[in-house]
């Protein structure tokens, strides 16, 4: 078993995923930023440039991908997009007014976040709207470098792997390099799903509850006893994240799209990889895992 950055070259129209489950996901992340606003969504004032970068990068990539989700309803004089369509939840935004990063956020069921870099050379996570981490929360990583929100994460091996490769890999992106990696949780749900979570697919799919806690109690003390791991209570949790430098500013930005599947769900070639996987994992990768 080896840790690895794991990335590949992403093609751009492959850069954001929607699904059938876009407009369960639009009324959680909606509801989740109305419950807890600036917990789940900050920018600071070096990256507002960036976010309104982002907006318009992504209204541009959407209305030419997904033409029957997305519309356009108002544009500005030199034709960029100025106002959007969701046609399935039917939500008009204004792309040029209010914050910027509230608006990407509803655009996609992806989270986001902007890495800006320093005159230390270093990467800032400078904004944010991370709305279903599941495990980790933004206010605990803004503003911190780019190797402080992996130790403090308890990322596996960071030090000795990735942080040499990551930091090397960061200046050397560029707008026309974008990249996407995978990564992936084994998931228990507790026996009765809280209504708070949301529906099926999407139980526990914002925070962990289960196993964490609760969200604003996390690093308060010690965590609940686990839930027993039924088989029909366990899933995958998938990340799909995306890393492409911004033209304009020059922020880097992630996408991170969630993914949660039944064990049960998976395929026969899908429980082989698993457990292929599973038992490569070393001791400190599995308490991660």
């Amino acid at each position: 078993y080896s840790v690895t950055m794991g990335v590949r070259p992403m093609e751009w129209d492959s850069w954001i995923e929607l699904d059938r489950d876009f407009p369960a996901y639009y009324r959680l992340r909606a509801a989740r930023l109305a419950e807890r606003g600036s917990k789940l969504l900050r920018v600071a004032s070096s990256a507002t440039a960036a976010a309104r970068e982002l907006v318009q990068e992504l209204a541009a990539f959407l209305v030419a991908r997904y033409p029957d989700v997305y519309r356009v309803v108002r544009r500005d004089v030199d034709g960029t997009p100025a106002a959007l369509e969701i046609v399935p939840v039917g939500v008009t935004h204004d792309l040029q007014n209010g914050n910027p990063m509230k608006v990407a956020a509803m655009l996609t069921q992806d989270d986001l976040a902007i890495m800006i870099e320093g005159t230390d050379g270093k990467y800032y996570l400078q904004g944010g709207a991370v709305l279903l981490a599941g495990t980790w929360r933004l206010e605990d990583k803004m503003g911190l470098p780019l190797d402080a929100i992996h130790t403090t994460g308890h990322v596996p091996q960071y030090e000795e792997k990735l942080q040499p490769s990551l930091t090397r890999f960061f200046w050397r992106m560029t707008p026309h390099t974008p990249v996407v990696r995978n990564n992936w949780a084994l998931q228990v749900l507790p026996p009765t799903p809280s209504p708070a979570h949301g529906p099926a697919p999407l139980e526990e799919l914002a925070w962990v509850g289960g196993t964490y806690g609760a969200e604003d109690l996390l690093h308060t003390g010690a965590r609940p006893a686990p839930p027993d791991p039924l088989p029909q209570r366990m899933r995958l949790r998938v990340e799909r994240q995306t890393l492409r430098r911004l033209p304009r500013t020059g922020a880097i930005v992630f996408t991170i799209r969630v993914y949660l599947t039944p064990l049960d769900a998976l395929g026969a070639g899908e429980v082989g990889r698993l457990a292929s996987a599973l038992r490569g994992v070393r001791e400190q990768e599995s308490v991660y895992r």
